[in-house]
């Protein structure tokens, strides 16, 4: 499919981390569709120049940088060249992610902690860089890609789950700092994905979860869905849910429609409002 110059985010610069494989270039592709031009990072150059081909084949232009987003030298000069390649930031998408399986009696504390370094410190880096930008232009939108089981966790996934809690806070709480600035933070929960990262979460959840046989089939869902709700935020859909938690799994048009209601009961809000 072919880039839609004049498409809702047509003169977009959107700068996706981890955008070379899997649910990040599922990402990249539906926001050159939709108009924008992509820069993505990711650790392996090969899928990087793969995915900057398949982007650059809908007419948009693209950019790339070889690095891990945990590593702040490393995004510095990412966001360096997609401004110079590219141009400013409009739209940061937090899709880089890890996980680690097991019990935390017996975790490999490295590896338990490199997941926290991943999915919560290169969240941190690039917003920490993106956000001055979108700030002094007065718009930009930035989402994360949490999970359910950030406020659902389950056994021999602490580490993940912990990650993702912290990034729902990282949401809510940079959003209650930008309001009134223009710039719109959302995250994401985008359930189980089928890519090689969700079919091996599966494999240890099979092996380390007495009777799991399978993921909620009702939770399950193709990487292009999550990319279409993640455009749709992209081109100010959802701004009325800023700092919020959305569901791939809902229908985003309905909470819209009902949204005065869904605001009042706070539903989707990351904030725990418990007396203490």
């Amino acid at each position: 499919m072919e880039k839609d110059f004049n498409g809702p985010l047509g003169g977009k610069v959107a700068f996706v981390t981890g955008g070379g494989r899997g649910l990040g270039r599922a990402i990249t592709g539906a926001l050159a569709q939709a108009g924008a031009d992509v820069f993505i990072t990711g650790r392996t150059p090969e899928t990087l120049e793969s995915a900057i081909a398949q982007i650059e084949a809908t007419g948009a232009n693209a950019g790339f940088a070889v690095g891990d987003v945990a590593d702040q030298a490393a995004m510095a000069q990412a966001v360096a060249r997609c401004e110079a390649e590219l141009g400013p930031v409009d739209i940061l998408v937090n899709n880089a992610g890890t996980g680690a399986g097991g019990p935390v009696a017996t975790a490999d504390i490295d590896e338990w902690w490199r997941v926290m370094e991943v999915n919560v410190k290169g969240p941190l880096i690039l917003s920490r860089l993106v956000l001055p930008g979108m700030i002094a232009r007065g718009a930009g939108h930035v989402v994360n890609l949490g999970s359910y089981q950030a406020i659902n966790p389950a056994p021999m996934v602490s580490s993940y789950a912990t990650s993702k809690a912290a990034l729902l806070r990282l949401t809510d709480s940079v959003a209650a700092e930008v309001i009134g600035n223009g710039v719109v933070v959302i995250a994401v929960s985008p359930g189980f994905v089928r890519t090689d990262m969700g079919r091996t979460a599966e494999a240890v959840m099979r092996e380390n979860t007495p009777g799991f046989t399978e993921m909620t089939p009702e939770y399950v869902f193709e990487p292009e869905a999550v990319a279409g709700l993640i455009c749709r935020i992209a081109r100010g859909d959802a701004d009325v849910f800023h700092g919020r938690l959305l569901h791939v799994r809902d229908d985003l048009d309905a909470l819209l429609s009902n949204k005065d209601a869904v605001l009042a009961e706070n539903r989707f809000a990351l904030v725990f409002n418990a007396e203490v």
